[in-house]
């Protein structure tokens, strides 16, 4: 995950989410934030410096994000869906 250009995707923007943010732009990657909901998406794009937010519960969205990235870091402590539920 070093090359820059490439498209990472962190999934949760707790602490370990927000390392993975600045450690993937630090490596020039674009980087997508992937959460349940807008909430954190000022906070993704403003304060972490993420160039994407990704809503997981819009099917829509996640579909046309499907083979865009190509590294997702997991960071979201509870069990979840790891596919986009269809």
């Amino acid at each position: 995950m070093t090359e820059p250009g490439k498209h990472l995707g962190v999934a949760g923007l707790g602490g370990l989410g927000h390392v993975a943010v600045k450690l993937g732009k630090a490596f020039g990657l674009k980087v997508t934030v992937i959460s349940t909901s807008h909430k954190k998406e000022s906070e993704a794009i403003n304060k972490v410096g993420a160039d994407y937010f990704l809503v997981s519960s819009n099917p829509e969205k996640m579909k046309d994000a499907l083979g865009t990235m190509d590294y997702i870091i997991d960071t979201i402590a509870t069990v979840h869906p790891l596919a986009p539920v269809a």
